[in-house]
């Protein structure tokens, strides 16, 4: 269950010099400017405490607005940062809300408490289904088959799109995947980075989805006259 912590503990060992480790032997990829890193010790203590917290918040190209948030979790995607809660003016709609830390302007930890909030499996559950963070209350897992050439096969094989994830046929040039997920943008952007080395076979939507960005990006990307 913690074997994620052994390259942590290899850090820390190189950092401390314990057992004469030489500085430099491990390296972990850390945005050191990350934005709304500041407010993670906040919402850390926030959490611990059970306070509920008022966020200003700025979604991008939007106005800044007020929210209050019973605060969860703090969880981490793709090098950014997120606050797992709950908020009354999403309910009955959302049963978790899911808040970027790099769009937090300011955080105010309230005396009042709230509830105890949901055990860390039933929020694991909430996500189980995803890839990422971005999940729609209507969204409903659904069987995603994709075809992909090596090497980059290789590299889906091992390092996998998506828990449920498994390779159902093999071929000299490619590899065939099936995933049990609900589509969102994230699970998109990562079958973008593949670019013309991964093909949706199902379902049609992504599929149309994924060409619909194709030709977006061939617009936009294509040689001057």
């Amino acid at each position: 269950l913690f074997n994620w912590l052994e390259p942590v503990l290899g850090l820390l060992k190189e950092k401390f010099g314990l057992n004469g480790t030489p500085k430099g032997t491990v390296s972990l990829a850390q945005n050191e400017n990350l934005v709304g890193i500041g407010w993670f010790s906040i919402l850390f203590e926030a959490i611990v405490a059970e306070n509920v917290v008022e966020l200003r918040y700025r979604p991008f190209g939007k106005r800044s607005k007020t929210r209050t948030v019973c605060p969860y979790q703090l969880k981490q995607y793709n090098n950014r940062w997120y606050l797992v809660g709950s908020e009354e003016a999403n309910k009955p709609r959302l049963k978790y809300v899911v808040v970027p830390l790099d769009r937090i302007l300011d955080v105010t930890v309230k005396a009042e408490k709230f509830e105890a909030g949901p055990t860390v499996e039933q929020i694991k559950e909430h996500f189980t289904h995803i890839v990422g963070v971005s999940l729609l209350p209507e969204g409903e897992p659904v069987k995603v088959k994709l075809k992909v050439w090596k090497p980059d096969a290789w590299y889906i094989d091992t390092k996998k799109i998506h828990w449920s994830q498994k390779m159902v046929e093999e071929e000299n040039e490619w590899m065939m995947f099936e995933l049990e997920v609900i589509p969102n943008e994230e699970l998109t952007q990562q079958l973008l980075m593949y670019g013309n080395r991964c093909e949706v076979l199902e379902p049609l939507s992504l599929r149309q989805e994924l060409y619909t960005r194709a030709q977006r990006i061939y617009e936009l990307n294509k040689p001057y006259e």
